[in-house]
Parts: C-alpha cells; structure tokens; sequence
C-alpha cells in the first residue's frame, strides 16, 4: 500500500513475511503538497490530506528463491504518453 498502517488490523497483508512466490506491488505515490493522506477506512483510493496533486507509481516484484525481481522494470524506458 501507499501508507503504513495507522491501527492495527487497517492493512492485515502489510506485515506479511515475504516468500518465494508472492507478487508484491511496490506503490509509491508521489506528492507536491503534505505526505499526508486520507481515505475511508480498509478503501481505496488514497488521496493527499490537502488535496494537491499526485501522481502514483507501480512495480510488480515477484519474490523468488534467487530474490526479487521486478516485472515491470522496463516500463520507465517507454515514452511519456502523458500530457503530449
């Protein structure tokens, strides 16, 4: 998720062991304003606490035996599509 949990039991799956296996989405979101943020609770989607603009990021990491490796580490050499 974007943000570490604020009480226990708001994101149950962010504490987990990683394992040989898993896919884990690494989503950072980037922000002008406050690193704050707000949501309904357990929701989606996360906005920043002042409501200035974001932008928000994915890479896909699968877990191997071998470590990680990040699936969508070729998609920051694509062109810029946005805002053209």
């Amino acid at each position: 998720s974007n943000v570490t949990p604020r009480r226990p039991g708001e994101w149950s799956d962010a504490w987990l062991q990683w394992k040989p296996g898993m896919l884990v989405a690494v989503e950072p979101m980037l922000a002008i304003g406050t690193p704050e943020t707000r949501h309904a609770p357990s929701s989606w989607p996360i906005f920043t606490a002042d409501g200035s603009w974001s932008v928000h990021y994915e890479a896909d990491v699968l877990v191997t035996e071998d470590g990680m490796r990040d699936l969508t580490e070729g998609l920051f050499d694509l062109p810029d599509v946005v805002g053209g």
